[in-house]
């Protein structure tokens, strides 16, 4: 009986749709229903024999062909026959329902030219949207040395850029120019290409990159969502909020590397259930050189994806992970898929490490992967929390406090219910058995142990858990996880009326990513009436006058020239000169000038301070733009522009105020007014605190010394040099000399 129906969905393959999905099912049943080895045995065996005795009554070459599918399948059945369900212990409702195995149909060929097609129509809808090109672009800090690395490639002066500075970080000057590490070079690499066939600049560049991958994010995500939900309008619902959910609109507009992960992913999903399925549902031979060849290709494009971002790196490892635990395959295609794709993986990922340590100037693989200067080890099951926070973070109707942890407890709820109620068990255990329900869990435990794992070791450099963009990739796998299993209710009437609140529910979701996530902000953006700067970027910092400031800063530019800015990334990206940070100290700054010096072997250095009034977004990391002018001493610059928001100051060396007198050494205030005011006794060491220990510095507590009727210093001649600084008089040798 089993041998008839398979000859005949064979040769029927060409039915329609509906009748070969009925043959299928029939199919699967009967291969789930086999029963004991012996019984499987024998059925395969008297099976060849009336199926030998038919064909060879019909002859031909499909019979052979037909004869020589049976065989191989027999011997397969003799090698590892199947367990019938009752013998398990389940009941015969505890079978696949025919949706779920309609669900099978993620692991089927796709058709690639529909699929380009869409890309492509769905392209020219983003890039035709109206005034899109008259928006500028959010430049953040990291891609600013991701776009200057691309603009010197494109100069012939290769993937180099300024040395990265993180947050609360230690940092020392390196170099002026050097290989970029920190982040990875796939995509400066993309810039340049495009750049290379095109002749646009850099922001139009990444402007078209943004416009074709955020067209694979949705098209890539609606096929993936599409082929893991049953057939009807609740499925295309449920693809296309999973699809609007992949592409922000932001990522449409500014430089991001994220919208690369997120539109290639389910690209690689279809590759490696297409691979599964190639395992799952054809006999061996060519069958399982197919399998292997996407198995590779899904590794290859997997390990890709760590060129853009080295936390991409979840991909490969959540696949692993489910080939290895989740897949229900034999244990040796197991094992020699898993082999394949780690191996194909890999290849990406050790190449990117290699050329990070051939043209890095740091030896540590740490500093090179820009994960700090520290290690430890500091888990708490809060960070877990947040994790699984941000993960659920949606964003529908988030004005409502209520919203968020529906989307976070809804999940939870599921699993109770799963344990709770037998039917709700049986239909999330078919599911999850399925390469969409189980590739979909890996990914997300993979992403979660990654964000975990990381801020436990490296949480000194930065709070990966907090980030939302490390959970944006996955986002659409909340739906098919936690949303999709709805659909798969074996009651008709349950089945219906959960269809029908769904169907609603979507509708709703659909309505608030067009107008609230893409209508809106695209409005907003449109009447923003944003500065520009000669780049082609947003201008946030140094307005007003920022063009101006550019222009003269690259008037100046020379090896002799020494910029210093609280925004020195975006001043290198404007006007190409390797600007430095705020030091910490005077004692810092000498030694940053010195090594400057020798290495652009100059020896008359001109230093230039280049301060936004307002630190902005940095403020907790950066010193006060008053506090870095009274601490060096700065005064401002007589050629620069005027009429600008930023302060331009020299340095003079000279000039050393008196933080710098009394590095190091222990000094002891006593201050008293002749208005009687008491200034009291202050004790401090070190530079920074004897000047903000010192009221002859800062602005808003300036004492003149004539009026200082007892001033008791441990060191006389610092004396002598705050009276010549307060008179403006030069400093002693002796004293400029310490």
């Amino acid at each position: 009986m089993g041998c008839a129906i398979v000859e005949v969905c064979h040769c029927f393959k060409q039915c329609p749709r509906w009748f070969s999905f009925r043959l299928f099912t029939a199919q699967e049943q009967w291969h789930t229903h086999k029963t004991t080895p012996d019984a499987a045995q024998a059925t395969g065996t008297t099976g060849l024999r009336r199926e030998n005795e038919t064909m060879t009554s019909r002859g031909g070459v499909i019979a052979d062909k037909l004869l020589a599918r049976r065989r191989a399948e027999s011997r397969h059945a003799i090698r590892k026959p199947c367990v019938s369900a009752r013998a398990a212990g389940f009941s015969p409702r505890d079978q696949p329902t025919p949706s779920t195995l309609s669900i099978q149909s993620a692991g089927e060929p796709v058709r690639w030219f529909a699929v380009a097609v869409a890309v492509v129509v769905v392209a020219m809808c983003l890039a035709f949207l109206p005034h899109r090109t008259a928006i500028p672009p959010l430049i953040e800090s990291d891609y600013c040395y991701l776009l200057t690395a691309a603009d010197r490639l494109y100069e012939g002066l290769g993937l180099t850029a300024t040395q990265p500075v993180a947050p609360l970080q230690p940092w020392d000057w390196q170099y002026d120019w050097g290989f970029l590490t920190q982040w990875p070079i796939g995509y400066p690499l993309l810039i340049w290409m495009v750049r290379a066939t095109s002749g646009l600049t850099s922001v139009q560049a990444c402007q078209w990159i943004s416009v074709v991958a955020c067209a694979l994010a949705v098209v890539g995500w609606f096929v993936w969502v599409r082929r893991c939900v049953p057939s009807g309008v609740t499925g295309v619902l449920l693809a296309a909020v999973a699809a609007g959910c992949a592409a922000p609109l932001a990522f449409l507009m500014n430089p991001s590397t994220d919208i690369l992960l997120i539109a290639l992913l389910p690209f690689v999903l279809l590759f490696t259930t297409r691979g599964i399925g190639c395992f799952t549902r054809d006999d061996a031979g060519g069958s399982r050189r197919r399998a292997y060849a996407w198995l590779a290709c899904a590794g290859l494009s997997a390990g890709t994806l760590v060129w853009f971002r080295y936390a991409g790196v979840f991909v490969p490892a959540g696949i692993i992970l489910y080939l290895l635990i989740g897949w229900p395959q034999q244990r040796a295609d197991r094992l020699r898929g898993s082999a394949v794709f780690a191996i194909c993986a890999a290849v990406p990922v050790a190449a990117i490490l290699a050329i990070n340590s051939i043209f890095s100037t740091t030896s540590s693989v740490q500093a090179q992967l820009n994960l700090g200067t520290t290690t430890g080890f500091d888990f708490s099951w809060s960070r877990l929390a947040g994790a699984w926070w941000n993960l659920t973070d949606l964003g529908f109707y988030s004005y409502y406090g209520f919203s968020h942890w529906v989307y976070a407890l809804w999940p939870i709820a599921v699993a109770v219910a799963a344990l709770c109620l037998r039917s709700v068990r049986q239909t999330m255990m078919s599911f999850l058995s399925t390469p969409v329900g189980g590739l979909s869990v890996c990914l997300i435990v993979a992403l979660i142990a990654l964000v975990v794992g990381a801020t436990s070791v490296f949480g000194g450099k930065y709070d990966y858990v907090a980030d939302m963009r490390y959970y944006l990739p996955v986002k659409p796998l909340y739906f098919v996880l936690f949303v999709a299993p709805l659909l798969l209710v074996s009651r008709r009437i349950v089945r219906v009326a959960i269809r029908v609140l769904m169907c609603v529910g979507l509708l709703t979701a659909c309505s608030w990513i067009i107008q609230v996530n893409w209508q809106r902000p695209y409005a907003r953006w449109l009447t923003a009436n944003r500065p520009v700067t000669p780049y082609g970027q947003w201008s946030r910092c140094f307005e007003p006058g920022a063009p101006e400031l550019y222009d003269w800063l690259g008037a100046q530019a020379d090896p002799h020239l020494i910029v210093i800015s609280n925004f020195h990334e975006t001043i290198a990206l404007e006007t190409k000169i390797p600007a430095l940070p705020i030091p910490k100290d005077v004692a810092a700054l000498s030694r940053w000038i010195d090594a400057v010096s020798a290495a652009r072997r100059i020896t008359d250095p001109r230093v230039l301070f280049v301060l936004d009034p307002d630190n902005r977004w940095r403020d907790y990391w950066i010193p006060e733009p008053g506090e870095t002018i009274a601490r060096f001493a700065l005064a401002p610059c007589a050629g620069a522009p005027q009429n600008i928001g930023a302060g331009v100051y020299c340095y003079d060396d000279q000039a050393l105020s008196f933080s710098n007198l009394v590095e190091d050494e222990f000094i002891q205030l006593d201050i008293q007014r002749r208005d009687g005011f008491a200034g009291g006794s202050v004790q401090r060491a070190g530079v920074d605190d004897a000047f903000a220990a010192s009221p002859f510095i800062t602005d808003d507590v300036r004492v003149p010394v004539e009026e200082v009727i007892d001033v008791e210093v441990l060191d006389r001649p610092m004396k002598q040099a705050l009276v010549a600084m307060e008179n403006g008089d030069p400093l002693p040798t002796d004293l400029r000399d310490r």
